[in-house]
């Protein structure tokens, strides 16, 4: 049987000791949780030996699944630094762990990687192997999101690097839902927000870099707006450039003491309450006024940790 998709996707970086504790823990009143279910899944990612298709974005992986292979071709979707991804996804199952070209279900995706080959041998690249912990949750607005707990490796050749995340799936209703969820099982535990798909994990790793690259301190991107865009349009792309920055800086505090970090999380923080405010006439300041409080007081509490470092 093949299938495809467009996922909308959530993944948190935890600590290991904590997942164990996500994968159970009890939900507030609002929320059901079906029962949780665990196994063992064996993925093996393939690429050519100057990874031709990790340069075209492409992953590909034939993943053990009970008794079951799924072969799975997936291509990247739009990603703001926030943890949410939106990958294209077509898999079917097959009957070996060799990747099958001819059985990807899509024609178009078939030529994609048959260009990015040019003529060249798919080999095994790297695994991960993960024990997945899964249950369906649903809120109280009716969203239904999959919750996926993974604790285990990834492995190239003989180096090899823990891997724990947490991955929350919409399988209908609001993508707000996503975060709601994450924040009730998360809670206090510390995370960072995922940035790289376990492909993109594996291909470094085999690349002789860390899994889990430091995240640098990040300027505010460029966004390209035109004269024939709608202003619902505009208000988007101008609010994705302000949560990538801050998602991004929120990650270089977390992970080092550069300075510039605090300093760009205001900035970014900044340009979101400038985007609010310039966007008001057309939006109810109800929907927003919550969101431009958080991040006036979470401006103020960075601007602490700024001035420190300004009299250091």
């Amino acid at each position: 049987m093949a299938t495809s998709d467009r996922e909308i996707e959530l993944k948190l970086e935890l600590a290991p000791e904590d997942a164990a504790a996500i994968a159970t823990v009890a939900l507030p009143f609002g929320f059901s949780s079906g029962k949780g279910k665990t196994q063992t899944l064996r993925s093996i990612y393939y690429d050519t030996p100057d990874t031709a298709l990790a340069k075209a974005k492409i992953a590909a992986r034939v993943r053990l699944k009970g008794k079951q292979w799924i072969q799975t071709v997936k291509l990247p979707g739009d990603s703001t630094g926030s943890g949410l991804h939106s990958p294209r996804e077509y898999e079917i199952n097959v009957t070996t762990a060799q990747f099958d070209l001819d059985a990807v279900p899509n024609e178009a995706v078939r030529a994609d990687i048959l260009a990015a080959l040019a003529g060249q041998t798919l080999l095994p690249r790297f695994e991960t192997v993960i024990s997945r912990t899964t249950r369906v949750i649903k809120t109280n607005d009716g969203s239904v999101v999959e919750v996926a707990v993974d604790q285990g490796e990834v492995v190239a050749g003989a180096k090899r690097e823990p891997l724990t995340e947490l991955e929350l799936e919409l399988k209908s209703g609001s993508v707000a839902a996503l975060y709601s969820v994450a924040r009730q099982l998360v809670g206090p535990r510390p995370f960072r927000f995922s940035e790289l798909s376990k492909a993109e994990r594996g291909d470094r790793l085999a690349n002789g870099l860390s899994s889990r690259p430091a995240v640098a301190p990040a300027l505010a991107e460029d966004i390209t707006l035109s004269i024939n865009q709608s202003a619902e349009r505009a208000y988007h792309a101008i609010l994705r450039s302000c949560v990538s920055q801050i998602a991004r800086n929120r990650m270089a505090i977390l992970s080092g003491n550069d300075p510039e970090g605090p300093h760009q999380l205001r900035v970014g923080l900044r340009r979101l309450r400038t985007a609010l405010r310039l966007f008001r006439p057309l939006i109810n300041p109800r929907s927003t006024g919550p969101l431009d409080d958080a991040a006036r007081k979470l401006a103020l509490s960075i601007g602490l940790v700024r001035d420190l470092d300004v009299l250091a």
